[in-house]
């Protein structure tokens, strides 16, 4: 017992602490992780592929498809649900269980990362910030495709870093790492699915030229993420390019939406630039990108009636981002300078970034700030180098500022996760398109009850919003074996067959015998947070 107690106390002080963080980290991303789980259509089609996958046994070769478009990713995503689900058991909550596991996963490794260019406490407060980062924890607590992106690309740039470090008698965990992320990550988004292999490229590139990497080293790495992504090689045997073509025709039907490149260069710098500081520091609008350069932006600077001091305030916060990013971007530049081969890991920061930007420019109209997950350990970094300079100046002054800054922003990031969870414990929002899980089915439960027998029902609502809505439900209408007729135009309504109306956040005041709009007389209505479900009198023939 005595040994026991003399072992526990050697133990440093910066591993309690990093236990600490990270047991804070799990309990924020796991706190009535099912209640307030999000479920959208997104996240009704995946759970459905993958249901069917452990049901009908269909296991498919190919992904989710990418927004818009036909286009499929790898399935790295769905055999990840998969496996939670034959485990766990087959429901959406469960299926969330990869991206929560990878979720945690990136507190520890983001030290790791950290502690290859600051010191230990530097690092350890830069996790203890991305552990109750507002951002980190919203995107680790619902499944997404990309949300595991956080973790996997993280795991890339460590194993590249550690590989540049590593004996040659060493190299090889690293470099199989490095094929494992890259296999992984290019499945998780279409970004990712080009942005990855030509950061690759660039830092094997950068890895060779300094003799950190053989060519044996390189052919292994490629074999790995071939491996990986052997099931969309047969995919696209099977089906005649059939997702290749796909893809050929969404970036036909896409580049019509696009901007000239050198606007959106301009635009996928100023988000990158908001993004950093988003990240670290996030408020209302969380998900908007706007270009401080574009006329809608100044147009609604000069319509601002705020006084002198809200519009300095406004004007100032702006300014601050630039400024942080900027002196961030100088201080890379300057250690670089100083020595390139010492300092070899800022340029392999630089290069994977730059490479993973790059890929962002032509699809700039699409990209909105929750892409920058895939960078998200950028922000961290350029913060460590604000503390890192400031705590270098031996000042008390200046060592003051920066722990009160990082106790502010840890503060702040711990209250918007709070009022995060206040706004979801009051089921907001709770509409149509948006909403928890536990929304979806109540919705689906009442149309089940009063389907009766029917097995067939019709669904009618807004039009903007009932494809998605229709997503979100049908899922747990599968269940009770009951499928939905969407009216719309062209579809015309069959007398025999229940109908329901959905209607989205409304203040009319509904009440039974009333005539609603063109679809008659309300037979029942039920009124489901921002939902309201109204059933309509259907005289059968």
């Amino acid at each position: 017992m005595d040994d026991l107690i003399k072992k526990i106390r050697k133990i440093s002080i910066y591993f309690w602490a990093l236990v600490i963080i990270i047991i804070v980290g799990i309990f924020l991303r796991t706190y009535h992780f099912s209640d307030w789980l999000k479920f959208n259509s997104d996240q009704a089609r995946d759970a459905s592929v993958v249901r069917s996958m452990i049901e009908e046994n269909k296991i498919p070769l190919l992904g989710p498809v990418a927004g818009g478009t036909l286009f499929k990713l790898g399935p790295a995503f769905y055999y990840f649900q998969y496996l939670s689900a034959r485990v766990f058991g087959v429901s959406p909550n469960t299926m969330a269980y990869p991206d929560l596991f990878f979720g945690i996963l990136a507190i520890p490794l983001l030290y790791l990362l950290a502690r290859q260019y600051f010191e230990k406490n530097i690092s350890l407060i830069l996790t203890a910030l991305y552990a109750i980062a507002s951002f980190t924890v919203q995107y680790s607590r619902f499944a997404w495709n990309p949300n595991s992106a956080q973790f996997f690309d993280m795991l890339f740039v460590y194993s590249v870093l550690k590989l540049w470090n590593s004996l040659e008698r060493k190299k090889m965990p690293w470099i199989i790492l490095i094929g494992i992320s890259l296999g992984i990550s290019m499945q998780l988004h279409t970004l990712l699915l080009f942005g990855m292999p030509f950061a690759s490229l660039i830092l094997a590139i950068y890895l060779f030229k300094n003799k950190r990497i053989k060519f044996s080293g390189m052919v292994l790495i490629a074999l790995i993420v071939l491996i990986l992504n052997n099931t969309q090689i047969v995919s696209e045997i099977k089906t005649g390019r059939g997702n290749y073509l796909d893809f050929k025709n969404a970036l036909v039907y896409k580049s019509d939406d696009q901007n000239s490149l050198w606007k959106n260069a301009l635009f996928i710098a100023s988000c990158q630039v908001q993004s950093n500081a988003k990240i670290l520091a996030p408020y209302a609008n969380q998900e908007s990108c706007d270009f401080p350069l574009a006329d809608k932006y100044l147009k609604r600077l000069e319509r601002r009636n705020d006084g002198f001091v809200d519009w300095f305030l406004y004007v100032a916060k702006i300014i601050a981002v630039v400024i942080f990013s900027g002196v961030s971007y100088f201080f890379i530049y300057k250690k670089i300078k100083k020595d390139k081969e010492k300092n070899g890991k800022y340029i392999i920061l630089v290069l994977f970034s730059l490479s993973l930007l790059s890929v962002f420019v032509p699809f700039g109209a699409e990209v909105s700030l929750r892409y920058f997950i895939l960078l998200i350990f950028i922000p961290f970094i350029l913060l460590g180098l604000w503390l890192e300079f400031l705590l270098s100046q031996n000042m008390v002054a200046t060592k003051f500022l920066a722990w009160m800054t990082m106790s502010i922003l840890i503060g702040y990031n711990l209250f918007f996760c709070l009022l995060t969870f206040r706004t979801y414990a009051t089921n907001i929002p709770s509409n149509m398109i948006d909403g928890t899980m536990n929304q979806a089915k109540e919705i689906a439960e009442y149309i089940v009850s009063e389907a009766g027998s029917y097995k067939r029902i019709q669904l009618d609502g807004q039009s903007v919003y009932l494809g998605r809505f229709v997503g979100r439900i049908k899922y747990f209408l599968s269940d009770a074996k009951i499928e939905i007729i969407m009216l719309n135009e062209g579809i015309e309504r069959d007398k025999n067959l229940p109908i329901f109306v959905a209607v989205n956040e409304s203040s009319e005041n509904f009440y039974v015998g009333m005539s609603y709009k063109k679809y008659g007389e309300v037979e029942k209505f039920h009124r489901i947070y921002d939902v309201t479900i109204l059933k309509i009198k259907n005289d059968p023939k």
